[in-house]
């Protein structure tokens, strides 16, 4: 799945403390890849959340707004 050429997305799930933030962050480390822990919480702020991350990861570079009101126009 990592080899892919476009976008894969991941959800992981399971019982605490067995591991899974741990064995997604090595995987992650070196790739060029997003880590989101989504915590109890509304849609309004998951998604405020999840574009903040995006932005910083992804768009710093390109000068782009928070993609929250996209989200929030077509999501």
């Amino acid at each position: 799945m990592y080899k892919e050429e476009r976008p894969q997305l991941v959800i992981v799930y399971g019982r605490r403390s067995v591991g899974k933030t741990r064995l997604l962050l090595e995987f992650l480390d070196g790739k060029n890849g997003l880590y989101f822990y989504v915590t109890r919480g509304g849609e309004e702020t998951i998604l405020c959340e999840l574009s903040r991350i995006v932005e910083y990861d992804f768009l710093r570079d390109l000068g782009l707004r928070i993609l929250y009101h996209f989200f929030r126009i077509f999501g």
